[in-house]
């Protein structure tokens, strides 16, 4: 009977732990829900989800991010790795990502759009290879220059913006302008350019000088 007694008390013993673990799964696990992650500061490495992801608070992935349903994101959103994104994409705070967003559907911010922002200075000649969407272009003198093609990808876009009183000439080279020819870039003028795979494709040219 002791035994019975013993056997009974192990089974049910069990049971409880079964039922504070499962407890502890729900309330306390980052994992929630196929998919959806708690609120608060996650920090991850490589991510994938076949359903919606939804997080309140700022999210650090260290590696690839790839979701197939919704993302969306209360706070600030930083991937350092790829990331693909099946559907809508939202995000109300803050986004950085250090590498390629592949988006199949919608990608909406609720703040300002930030692009990344360098100066270059050419000396005759010299080549741009945008590492950088928008451009501050200075010189001490009428120069030319080149864009370069190495490392863009079809779509990217690329902003150049003259900043003081001499004019440069951006060279024919690897450029489709709307003339056929080199386009001159004075003070004040900006120049908005998408690559197409080959050449810099010439978008608009906004002349102030």
């Amino acid at each position: 009977m002791k035994d019975q007694f013993k056997t009974a008390g192990y089974f049910l013993l069990m049971i409880l732990l079964s039922a504070l673990l499962a407890f502890w799964l729900v309330e306390y696990s980052p994992f929630l829900d196929h998919g959806k992650l708690a609120g608060g500061t996650t920090n991850l490495g490589a991510l994938a989800l076949d359903e919606t992801l939804s997080v309140t608070g700022a999210t650090s992935l260290g590696s690839t991010l790839a979701v197939t349903g919704n993302t969306s994101v209360g706070g600030t959103l930083g991937a350092t790795g790829a990331t693909t994104l099946g559907s809508t994409l939202s995000v109300t705070g803050a986004a950085t990502l250090g590498s390629t967003v592949s988006a199949a559907d919608a990608v909406t911010f609720s703040g300002e759009t930030i692009y990344a922002t360098a100066e270059f200075t050419p000396t005759a000649g010299q080549t741009l290879t945008p590492a950088a969407t928008f451009y501050v272009i200075g010189s001490s003198g009428a120069v030319s220059m080149t864009l370069g093609t190495t490392g863009a990808t079809a779509g990217q876009m690329l902003m150049l913006y003259g900043d003081d009183a001499n004019t440069v000439t951006i060279n024919d080279t690897n450029l489709k302008s709307t003339s056929g020819a080199a386009l001159s870039l004075g003070q004040y003028d900006i120049a908005v350019f998408i690559f197409n795979g080959t050449d810099w494709v010439e978008w608009l040219l906004a002349a102030d000088s």
